[in-house]
């Protein structure tokens, strides 16, 4: 009897620990299996959790089974200029922001659909992007950090730049302009 009881705890640890160990392997995912790049610049989940990879060969939107890809379509005014993205965030109503090497777009998942928007104070000098957050307690606006341009303000409401802001962080920041990422602290500072 012992030796039966023994045989069979043996037997339940054993499915218990293949479950827990099938449950803890990790998935390697390649371009084969659909994913843009292999060179991942950043990832982010939306409310629909859905993971978004930006990769310097497009954006891939992973469901857990299967990439959809959104590359570049000059074909398309509604689809992505370039390939190089640095990131994608989601603000507070839902809409997706994505950052790249000649600026910034909004994309609406709904419609399949990018909306270019260039980063510059000047007209025709393109800024490339490195981060996209939401100001905390505002759903309004946007901070945009920037690779050796500074930090930018858009107001999403007026689909914009909101000069005065960016001019007033730009002197705050005197000659840090090389800003890769942007966080907020508990107190939201």
């Amino acid at each position: 009897m012992n030796r039966f009881v023994l045989s069979l705890l043996s037997l339940l640890a054993l499915a218990l620990a293949s479950v827990q160990l099938s449950a803890q392997s990790p998935r390697f995912y390649t371009v084969s299996q659909g994913l843009p790049s292999t060179r991942i610049i950043s990832l982010s989940f939306d409310s629909d959790e859905f993971l978004w990879i930006s990769t310097e060969r497009g954006l891939g939107r992973f469901n857990g089974l299967d990439f959809t890809n959104f590359t570049s379509n000059r074909e398309s005014q509604y689809s992505l200029h370039e390939n190089n993205l640095s990131c994608m965030m989601e603000d507070k109503q839902g809409r997706h922001w994505v950052g790249a090497m000649d600026g910034f777009y909004n994309f609406s998942p709904t419609e399949n659909k990018f909306t270019y928007h260039e980063l510059s104070l000047i007209e025709g000098d393109r800024v490339s992007v490195s981060d996209i957050q939401c100001l905390p307690d505002d759903s309004t606006h946007l901070l945009i950090s920037s690779f050796g341009r500074g930090v930018y303000v858009f107001d999403t409401q007026r689909d914009a730049l909101d000069t005065l802001a960016t001019t007033r962080i730009s002197s705050l920041l005197d000659r840090y302009t090389h800003v890769t990422h942007l966080t907020f602290d508990a107190s939201n500072r």
